[in-house]
């Protein structure tokens, strides 16, 4: 006869069914193991009781398995942090919860979807050859980049992605760090303004002394010419080149100024109404022009002047993304800033704000142009405006201890939202907006 070779396990597992037999009354009869039929007998109840052994020991396996996966899952499922399986494909396995939420969709009707539709067009190419090199290098590799979700509103995660030991898929890790880098943004703007705002003074008032004295030895000259003086003609072009430095040194000298002029309490409702006609006259017959005032009053401590000087340099914006024509839509109401948003957008207080929105249907700009929007003499125009009107309006703001930002998208047009702190005064608190309701 073959024997069969058993294992340790397998010699305890017999040891241990052999215990557990000698304790059952029923059991054949172990001093009469030299009968044939008896010893068969008994070899029979030790397989039994071995399998009733195994038998146990794997429901037990399997409860601890089951709780194992339970656990895994819920930490997989409720991780804060963005979990998204890749095939080799580049399409979506498997997602938990965090990165379905993301991606602005269910998860089972994300699974199968090629990730690459949720990349920015822009960053599509990089991705795919970050891919490329994980899957090479076998290690794990990092990378950032901007998403679209659901409401295609963009989205900054950095990526920690490794491919599996087989190499068929893609493990990612996503962090979404768009309140982070809008956060690094505004205050490289602030630091970067507080830079050029000093040095914008200085040499305004330097530049300013040296143009008076142009214009008035100018402006002797010309008193001392006739009237045919083939000299006056150059004259003329030099007093007026002088006039127009002059009002670029007035619009840096205002840039500069670090406080408002007039701060009084005013009613942001009126000073929309106050400028209508002349936003008419300033965006032309082409466009048509909407404004939505709040039907509650939203007073502000603010230098008027100052408002309606941002409010016509964001009409004039508009109506140069606009040389077709097209409709430009004010809007103003009553939001609450809370934690969610400034997480979202990096900026803020938490409180109750008027904001203004300012928004067209022109040519937009991508997110390069979008970010450097609001930096001292930085122009799209192909260097017919000089670059400040959008700085300017960018540091009233600030004096004002509001907040401006801009979202655009080539082709979509372009919306300014400009918020500015109630006072406390005028308004209904049950009427106002949670501030992440608008993005």
């Amino acid at each position: 006869m073959k024997t069969v070779k058993r294992t340790k396990a397998a010699d305890k597992l017999r040891c241990r069914a052999e215990q557990q037999l000698t304790l059952n009354p029923t059991a054949a009869d172990a001093s009469r193991l030299d009968d044939e039929p008896m010893r068969l007998l008994h070899e029979l109840q030790v397989h039994q009781v071995e399998l009733e052994m195994q038998n146990s020991e794997l429901l037990q396996t399997r409860d601890r398995l089951e709780t194992a996966l339970e656990k895994y899952t819920d930490l997989y499922d409720f991780a804060p942090v963005c979990y998204i399986t890749l095939t080799h494909a580049g399409e979506i396995s498997a997602v938990n919860l965090a990165g379905a939420s993301l991606l602005g969709g269910v998860r089972c009707r994300l699974i199968g979807r090629k990730f690459g539709t949720f990349v920015a067009a822009a960053d599509r190419t990089a991705f795919a050859v970050f891919l490329d090199t994980v899957l090479t290098g076998r290690i794990k590799e990092s990378c950032e980049l901007v998403l679209l979700n659901k409401r295609k509103q963009p989205v900054i995660v950095q990526i920690e992605a490794m491919a599996t030991a087989s190499g068929q898929e893609f493990r990612l890790a996503l962090i979404d760090i768009t309140g982070r880098k809008n956060l690094e943004a505004h205050l490289m703007q602030a630091e970067k303004m507080e830079t050029v705002v000093l040095l914008a003074g200085g040499i305004a008032r330097d530049i300013n002394d040296i143009l008076h004295v142009i214009v008035g030895y100018g402006a002797c000259s010309e008193m001392n010419m006739t009237a045919d003086d083939p000299l006056r003609v150059n004259l003329d072009q030099i007093i007026a080149a002088a006039d127009r430095g002059a009002n670029l040194t007035k619009s840096l000298l205002n840039f500069s100024r670090m406080q408002p002029v007039n701060p009084l309490p005013v009613d942001v409702n009126e000073i929309i109404r106050d400028v209508e006609s002349f936003l008419s006259m300033v965006t032309g017959e082409g466009i048509h022009l909407e404004i939505a005032c709040s039907e509650q009053r939203l007073e502000v401590t603010a230098d008027r002047g100052q408002l309606e000087q941002v409010i016509i340099s964001l009409a004039t914006n508009a109506r140069h993304a606009m040389p077709g024509g097209g409709r430009l839509s004010i809007l103003i109401e009553a939001v609450d800033i809370d934690n969610g948003f400034i997480r979202l957008h990096g900026f803020g207080e938490t409180g109750k704000y008027a904001m203004l929105s300012v928004t067209d249907n022109g040519t937009g700009m991508d997110r390069e142009i979008a970010r450097k929007i609001f930096e001292p003499f930085f122009t799209s125009d192909n260097g017919t405006g000089t670059g400040l009107g959008l700085s300017i309006a960018y540091s009233i703001i600030r004096q004002h201890n509001g907040h401006i930002d801009v979202d655009s998208e080539p082709g979509k047009g372009t919306t300014f939202r400009i918020y500015l702190p109630l006072t406390g005064t005028g308004f209904d608190p049950d009427e106002i907006i949670p501030g992440n309701a608008r993005s």
